[in-house]
């Protein structure tokens, strides 16, 4: 039995790393396009993989810049339940969402994720 894969030509056009407000909204989709990936789906998968080995990369973020990703951009926390949780002020973790944003977009344009 064939298996078919879809190809997402939409979520294609989307998947613009060199472009930081795209690539907020992919990180804030990050759970859809993992159900999307395990549909099948080629692109989400691959975009999937993406975010997830720049977000987890030992080499790109700060514990902290990743938790104020995955708090806030990821699972949709607000500042002030981030700030309750990670004991830090909200400035703080806008700070660090602006800067790992940043960080990303640098390690997913410059292809070092996956150099060997």
């Amino acid at each position: 039995m064939a298996v078919i894969q879809h190809y997402n030509h939409e979520l294609m056009q989307m998947a613009d790393y060199s472009n930081v407000t795209r690539l907020r909204l992919l990180y804030r989709r990050l759970r859809q396009l993992e159900a999307l990936a395990e549909t099948g789906d080629m692109v989400a998968a691959s975009i999937v993989v993406d975010l997830k080995t720049a977000l987890f990369h030992p080499g790109v973020l700060t514990e902290q810049q990743r938790k104020c990703i995955i708090g806030h951009v990821v699972d949709h926390s607000t500042y002030r339940e981030l700030e309750y949780d990670l004991q830090i002020d909200k400035s703080t973790i806008h700070y660090h969402v602006n800067i790992a944003l940043k960080r990303l977009q640098t390690s997913l344009e410059s292809g070092f994720l996956y150099d060997d």
